[in-house]
């Protein structure tokens, strides 16, 4: 957790796969993830953004070169209280949506519905 915390965005090699016709890959991307760890009674997790260009490795596959990269949210639950997936899904909707203007929105976090 702590290499991530403090890495650059050159630091991330991501190559995604992905299909829709929502996916603008001329456009500049926002990616967006989701990184959890137990830290003794605790579950601390955060959701991050990578901005930058794609590019197209094969016909559905993108590799992303970041030239950014944001905590957008910090989460912390006790072990003994499952961090509620519902209202993970709308904080992460809420941070796509603050994206989705200016970026095309990849994430790598399925939704549990």
């Amino acid at each position: 957790m702590h290499n991530i915390l403090n890495c650059g965005p050159e630091s991330f090699k991501i190559e995604f796969e992905i299909e829709g016709e929502d996916f603008d890959p001329c456009r500049k991307s926002a990616l967006v993830f989701l990184i959890t760890t137990p830290l003794g009674s605790h579950k601390i997790g955060m959701i991050f953004i990578l901005t930058g260009f794609v590019e197209k490795i094969e016909k559905e596959v993108f590799k992303l070169n970041p030239d950014n990269v944001i905590i957008e949210r910090k989460i912390a639950s006790t072990r003994d209280e499952e961090m509620n997936s519902k209202t993970l899904e709308d904080v992460i909707e809420d941070i796509k949506e603050t994206y989705r203007d200016e970026y095309s929105i990849i994430s790598m976090i399925e939704k549990t519905s």
